[in-house]
């Protein structure tokens, strides 16, 4: 159905001739609005102007959302360096003010001018570990914390800066320039996974317990580089809980890129909640860098953000989904993969259809 109206000026003086044929363009009738960035919307709050209605920036809708509110919160005593112990995050409290809250997101995105969408994923992300966290026991003080002295706020220090490395593009590209000029040199690269030698800590799908990797800390609680044995954080967590993690049996001096591939997959399947089986396809050499991408992977997906593989042709991009997908199903043997190679004769309805092909596959495995 199409629905066709035709508008007059309200100026009757502009009315000549009512019976000749008029064409405006249909935008000349949408209202016009200028969405603003993070950074510039934090910049007219800055200014203590108004921000308006119609451009819902970073409306009372973002400020008073779960997920923003609990990332701003604890970001907030992150940045003060307060302990997080006595802190409980409660849904439906509201603090601070847009200012600050918009601030402190931005402070800790480490991207210099993230778009919304970017600045969404993160908050997403972040807010997801740290619902995990206040679920998990071990993070509980009134639980563990005689066992484990402040093992919580070692965790939220890992959580944090993991939320940024996971679910922050790799590649920055400055969108402007690449759409004038037309070529993809703007595209540079911010991180190189194979070169990450900060820890991770990834919460199961059980959301108590938790796998660690990448962690070679001495009981002083020094952080060590697993290649070079130099210190690369003097104080990654306090001496008391070093000394608390040795004693309760933590494998704390572990250099993960010398795992054999049987470790790699049970670290897998611990955190994505697999039973542990054979391993689905012998000839894939699962890499330690392979294995923290999959992991990022699966993490973006348990926090309903979207991915995007890119690399150059041959470099092993359709391998790993492959080999993520095979340990997956192989429980179950379920087809969980969908191909589609697009060329030049592809077109819009081949996608369609693909694309419904793999929804109604999805709703079969589930």
């Amino acid at each position: 159905m199409y629905v066709l109206e035709c508008t007059w000026p309200e100026d009757e003086a502009a009315i000549i001739h009512k019976d000749e044929q008029r064409l405006v363009p249909l935008e000349y009738f949408f209202p016009a609005i200028s969405p603003l960035s993070p950074k510039a919307a934090l910049d007219l709050l800055q200014q203590k102007k108004n921000l308006l209605i119609e451009d819902q920036s970073f409306d009372g809708k973002f400020f008073e959302n779960v997920n923003f509110q609990r990332a701003f919160q604890y970001l907030s005593r992150f940045a003060y360096t307060e302990d997080f112990d006595p802190f409980l995050f409660r849904v439906g409290t509201t603090k601070g003010s847009p200012l600050i809250c918009l601030k402190t997101l931005l402070d800790h995105c480490d991207v210099p001018d993230p778009s919304w969408a970017i600045l969404h994923y993160f908050v997403s992300f972040l807010s997801s570990q740290l619902r995990d966290c206040e679920q998990s026991d071990f993070c509980n003080p009134d639980a563990c914390g005689e066992d484990l002295p402040g093992f919580k706020n070692f965790v939220m220090k890992l959580t944090i800066r993991m939320s940024v490395d996971l679910s922050t593009p790799s590649i920055s590209a400055n969108l402007k320039r690449l759409t004038t000029e037309g070529n993809t040199s703007q595209y540079q690269l911010r991180r190189k996974w194979e070169q990450s030698l900060y820890p991770f800590l990834f919460f199961n799908e059980d959301r108590h317990c938790m796998t660690l990797i990448g962690m070679r800390v001495t009981r002083n609680g020094q952080l060590m580089n697993p290649r070079t044995g130099t210190v690369l954080d003097e104080q990654f967590m306090t001496p008391d809980l070093g000394a608390a993690l040795y004693a309760q049996g933590f494998r704390l001096q572990e250099n993960y890129e010398d795992w054999p591939k049987e470790r790699k997959i049970e670290a897998l399947c611990s955190v994505m909640g697999l039973p542990y089986g054979e391993d689905p396809d012998p000839s894939y050499e699962l890499t330690a860098d392979n294995m923290i991408k999959i992991l990022a992977i699966h993490m973006r997906f348990r926090c309903g953000l979207p991915v995007v593989v890119m690399g150059e042709t041959g470099c092993g991009k359709t391998r790993l989904i492959r080999y993520m997908c095979s340990l997956q199903a192989q429980s179950t043997g379920a087809r969980n993969v969908l191909l589609m190679k697009v060329h030049g004769g592809i077109t819009r309805n081949d996608i369609i259809r693909k694309v419904h092909e793999a929804q109604l596959r999805a709703e079969y495995n589930a």
